[in-house]
């Protein structure tokens, strides 16, 4: 089975992870608890598909890719985060990053 979760950060304790229709809502009572609930919930749909998960992670207007393996190893492609309906941006001027991407407190 395949998963492709979207992560819709709506505060800096709360997100809602979207996957074939389902919602989950995570909180939590800090921003860095929040970024490990995220992993954590993308690890184990990592697990149970038994292959990394790319998750499309929304905060505001920024959105970018956050991988998460089984192991619960992750990645964010941070270099390549676009706002949302915004042009992409060219290969001379450096693309934005999240604000605070997950791995900000995890490292």
């Amino acid at each position: 089975m395949t998963f492709e979760p979207t992560v819709l950060v709506t505060s800096q304790t709360a997100a809602e992870i979207h996957l074939a229709g389902e919602v989950d809502e995570v909180f939590a009572s800090t921003q860095e608890g929040l970024r490990s609930r995220i992993v954590e919930s993308i690890r184990l749909m990592a697990a149970s598909a038994g292959e990394p998960v790319t998750a499309t992670v929304v905060d505001g207007a920024t959105r970018w890719a956050l991988v998460v393996s089984p192991d619960g190893s992750f990645t964010e492609a941070t270099a390549s985060a676009t706002e949302v309906g915004a042009e992409p941006v060219s290969a001379a001027a450096p693309a934005a990053a999240p604000v605070a991407p997950i791995s900000a407190c995890l490292l």
